[in-house]
């Protein structure tokens, strides 16, 4: 990589000066507003994002919580010292 000589960085400055300086105030502000409007898009996706693998990761918890007490409940019914509450209709 060749190294930039303290010209060039002058001639470069002043090729931006030149191009600043011949823009309106109207050329400045359409400018402004597509720069305002690509970061706007990208934080709004970049929040989406984040938001997405937020819920995600909230629906695979209740998931597991849901097998879990799905378990619980199976061994429960299945263990002979415990008894579900099924209750009888008395006949008068």
């Amino acid at each position: 990589m060749a190294k930039i000589t303290p010209q060039e960085v002058g001639s470069y400055a002043g090729a931006a000066v030149t191009v600043a300086t011949s823009m309106t105030l109207t050329q400045f502000g359409v400018i402004v507003g597509i720069a305002t409007a690509l970061l706007t898009f990208l934080l709004n996706a970049w929040y989406t994002h984040q938001r997405n693998s937020r819920e995600s990761r909230l629906a695979e918890l209740e998931c597991h919580e849901r097998e879990v007490r799905l378990a619980q409940f199976l061994a429960q019914l299945q263990a002979p010292e415990v008894k579900p509450y099924c209750p009888t209709q008395e006949k008068p």
